[in-house]
């Protein structure tokens, strides 16, 4: 628990449904056509991703804690809102058409709580593994990627278990 954590044990369970309500709202209720999704979001992502940077480049020298600085990415603020809604209006406007025909689309949808469940655990695995032997952006890639595939390999592994519902959704 971080000082800036106004919910306090409450974290997870408070500002982020917020987020099931916005896609909701905009899977069901907003109808733009694929250019304009496309657009918008580009647009929602880099204003969000603008202020974050801002935000955060103008903490570097004043901060006297780590806390300072992780303010501007908090989850429940407009700017991280705004790359939220950006990056899910660019996702629904490319794959958007993708129906349940994409087997492997469907498959990674499936298996998603289970990856969300232990992403963190593999990534800082991977990362020990990966760190320093490459520059910091191929770093960021083969950590992504590799934390990503490794993920869906074991939760396809464990939803193969009889009960594996109530382990990984």
């Amino acid at each position: 628990e971080c000082d800036w954590n106004e919910f306090s044990l409450l974290w997870y369970y408070s500002g982020y449904i917020g987020y099931v309500v916005l896609a909701h709202y905009v899977r069901t209720y907003l109808s733009l056509s694929r250019t304009t999704e496309l657009a918008t979001g580009t647009v929602m992502f880099a204003i969000g991703y603008f202020i974050t940077a801002a935000v955060f480049y103008s903490r570097i020298d004043t901060a006297v804690t780590l806390t300072e600085i992780e303010v501007s990415w908090r989850f429940c603020t407009p700017n991280v809102v705004f790359e939220s809604l950006g990056a899910f209006l660019v996702m629904k406007s490319l794959f958007g058409s993708v129906r349940k025909e994409s087997r492997l689309v469907v498959s990674v949808s499936d298996m998603s709580y289970g990856m969300y469940l232990m992403h963190i655990f593999i990534l800082g695995f991977v990362f020990n593994l990966v760190n320093g032997q490459f520059t910091t952006p191929v770093t960021i890639v083969l950590v992504g990627v590799s934390t990503f595939v490794i993920c869906y390999m074991l939760t396809r592994l464990i939803s193969l278990l009889p009960g594996s519902k109530y382990l990984v959704g």
